[in-house]
């Protein structure tokens, strides 16, 4: 078993001294790392040294961005919902084809997606605002923005679907959002047709089986809810 690494204290840190790390990768990994160092003039451990601070660089704009781009409120919330829908997506794709390439590829599982559409909505249900009393607001006002959501979503995944939108004002949104979409996502946008809800069926008291992942959709209480 390998030896666990030692924390570096921060009192001991001193400015451009280089501390090690051990670490191993795969042959892979190793030979495009030497690919990258040989075309830089860098070492192979500098090479990976800027490698690693890029990452964590990356992150930090990616956030930034994130909070530039939707603010902070929305932004949080966005991060919420992408972190619940992936755990618990990658979950259930894991446990329903006992495969690593299953909990990768969760987005195209039925099982797994239904599991993270579950956590999505956890999360805005969670975030709904609080009415003490209800809102005065014309009947046709109301009629109108009844149609807001729906409407909205069908205009954005078209965008995302085809890249190309109805307006110049969201052009750009279109080719971005068609950008990051994979090419199965775009399919399943262009079809734009409800599917039928995905039954899962009993098959057996296995702790893996299809009754326990259906056991899992069900919504799980609030930590310190009153049962």
């Amino acid at each position: 078993m390998p030896r666990r690494a030692e924390r570096t204290s921060r009192r001991a840190a001193l400015t451009g001294k280089r501390y090690p790390l051990n670490i191993r990768t795969t042959f892979e990994v190793r030979s495009l790392l030497e690919v990258a160092s040989a075309a830089s003039g860098r070492s192979l451990a500098q090479e990976a040294e800027l490698r690693l601070e890029r990452s964590f660089l990356d992150q930090r704009l990616m956030l930034e961005a994130l909070e530039l781009g939707y603010g902070k409120g929305l932004a949080g919330m966005l991060l919420t919902i992408g972190e619940a829908m992936r755990a618990s997506g990658q979950a259930a794709g894991f446990i329903s084809t006992h495969t690593l390439e299953g909990a990768q590829n969760w987005i195209g599982n039925p099982i797994a997606f239904l599991q993270a559409t579950e956590a999505a909505v956890q999360v805005l249900n969670e975030a709904k605002p609080l009415v003490d009393k209800p809102m005065p607001l014309a009947e046709a006002d109301a009629e109108i923005i009844s149609s807001f959501g729906r409407g909205f979503a069908n205009a954005i995944l078209e965008e995302a679907a085809s890249g190309v939108s109805r307006s110049d004002a969201t052009a750009d949104r279109a080719k971005l959002l068609h950008t990051f979409i994979s090419a199965e996502l775009a399919e399943r946008f262009k079809e734009g047709e409800p599917r039928e809800p995905l039954i899962v069926q009993a098959s057996g008291p296995s702790p893996q089986s299809p009754l326990t992942l259906a056991k899992l959709s069900k919504p799980a209480p609030r930590a310190g809810a009153k049962k």
